[in-house]
């Protein structure tokens, strides 16, 4: 079936992505961090038909209150690279992009860059498998 590769530092998301990723028959790879996505090669990113990442990998709250600016966000940082600088179209690789907040910034910014958005909400990720078992559908 398909490859997907998923960057967040949750483990309670990424537990229920992977297990039903992976009980669909999916191949998933998992990093916990920017950094991590960042030592991937346009080649090495290439191979996956999906990526799902998280708008705040790596943020740490300071307030109840803080908002990150669009551009200073992990997750349209890691799609940026992938869309601008590594120029891999949204026929070879989807990405979906997912916060637990909408904010119309974040998703313009992320639209932008030819990738879907969805508000992970409080339904424990189901937003995105949803999101993520319709885009495999159209995948490779």
């Amino acid at each position: 079936m398909a490859r997907v590769l998923i960057v967040d530092d949750e483990p309670a998301t990424v537990g229920f992505l992977v297990d039903r990723l992976e009980a669909g028959g999916h191949n998933v790879t998992t990093l916990t961090s920017e950094s991590q996505f960042n030592s991937l090669s346009a080649s090495e990113i290439a191979a996956y038909h999906l990526l799902v990442l998280d708008i705040k990998v790596g943020f740490i709250r300071r307030s109840a209150d803080e908002v990150i600016p669009s551009g200073q966000s992990a997750g349209v940082r890691m799609a940026r690279r992938v869309r601008v600088d590594f120029r891999v179209p949204r026929r070879q690789v989807r990405i979906v992009a997912y916060s637990v907040v909408a904010r119309a910034e974040v998703m313009n910014a992320v639209r932008s860059l030819n990738c879907e958005y969805v508000v992970k909400g409080s339904s424990g990720g189901q937003a995105i498998i949803d999101v993520v078992d319709r885009m495999l559908r159209h995948a490779k």
